[in-house]
């Protein structure tokens, strides 16, 4: 598969970024002999993508968006593939016209996600996490979105319009679970009661309209052993290839 990096390493090789994707990979300078674009970041996306007010606290990075925006553009144009890591996710969500929280708690630490996916619904996975925004899908249709895995309420309050909790106008009930004891290992840093309803918290969602795989944590950071690293690449095969 013939990947385009979009954002900055740092001080990492483009290598470092792929590593935990089976198969095998070149690396492609020019957007028009890609295969895949890997959006990469861990910057805030600006909240004018998802038509919000900036919250105080974000600090946001021009370049990154700039950059962001044309490479989704000519994805979009050619139809290639997209893969978005951190705030690489939560920008490929906002263009594919998901609602973004720009303030969360308590995912800027590794934590466990579930998923109802063949073969991995009765496992509990462990990954590795720096993201203060989250995709919020479900003010979509169905059809437009499909959320893969997700975090049992982790987080005590959700930033977006109206300082405090969820903005009223998008609460949605499909956006909780009841979970009970048997659930009770998905979180961390607190003890649910035997029955509560609490977020889903999306960690990794495909949109098909624009053929873009979002997932909100870090797998680079990860083993490549790691159940949850199995996981998404049982995803990119069904989804992107």
């Amino acid at each position: 598969m013939r990947i385009l990096i979009i954002g900055s390493t740092g001080t990492h090789t483009k290598q470092y970024f792929i590593d935990w994707i089976d198969g095998r990979h070149t690396f492609i300078k020019k957007s028009k002999n890609a295969d895949l674009f890997l959006f990469i970041g861990n910057h805030p996306i600006n909240p004018k993508f998802f038509n919000e007010k900036e919250h105080p606290s974000v600090i946001l990075n021009h370049r990154q968006d700039k950059e962001f925006s044309k490479a989704f553009n000519y994805a979009s144009k050619h139809n290639i593939n997209m893969i978005g890591i951190n705030s690489g996710a939560t920008f490929l969500a906002a263009m594919s016209n998901a609602y973004i929280f720009q303030k969360v708690q308590n995912h800027a630490v590794g934590h466990y996600v579930v998923t109802d996916k063949k073969g991995y619904e009765s496992k509990t996975m462990f990954t590795t996490s720096n993201h203060c925004q989250m995709i919020y899908p479900y003010i979509l249709k169905d059809s437009m979105y499909e959320l893969l895995a997700w975090s049992n309420g982790l987080s005590s309050y959700y930033w977006g319009s109206c300082l405090g909790a969820f903005p009223k106008k998008i609460l949605h009930s499909k956006a909780f679970i009841t979970v009970t004891n048997k659930t009770v290992d998905y979180v961390i840093g607190f003890k649910i009661p035997e029955t509560k309803q609490v977020f889903k918290e999306p960690e990794v969602v495909f949109f098909p309209y624009t053929n873009s795989l979002c997932i909100q944590s870090n797998p680079e950071l990860m083993d490549h052993n790691e159940e949850y690293i199995k996981f998404l690449n049982q995803i990119i095969k069904e989804k992107l290839q």
